[in-house]
């Protein structure tokens, strides 16, 4: 889950603002974000399985939180403008 205390936020927001800021300039975004979250897991996530698991994890999770987030409420304003699929 993302939510840390304010202190660690404040260490790590400088070297992520860098990183964002590089990202979102690269012409292939999408394949840049996806190689720069494959190898902080990589990195961060060695050795045995135990470790490996957790690596999976805090992807599913974040992943999860990015659509309860970011894509369900988009989703929602989509059902409300054109009507509900589901009736």
């Amino acid at each position: 889950m993302p939510y840390i205390a304010q202190q660690v936020r404040v260490e790590i927001d400088p070297y992520l603002d860098d990183l964002i800021v590089n990202l979102d300039n690269q012409p292939g975004k999408d394949g840049a974000v996806s190689y720069a979250i494959t190898r902080i897991i990589d990195k961060l996530y060695k050795g045995r399985y135990p470790a490996l698991s957790q690596g999976v994890g805090v992807l599913e999770c974040t992943k999860q939180e990015f659509i309860r987030r970011r894509l369900n409420p988009y989703e929602d304003t989509k059902k409300e403008q054109y009507g509900d699929a589901y009736d």
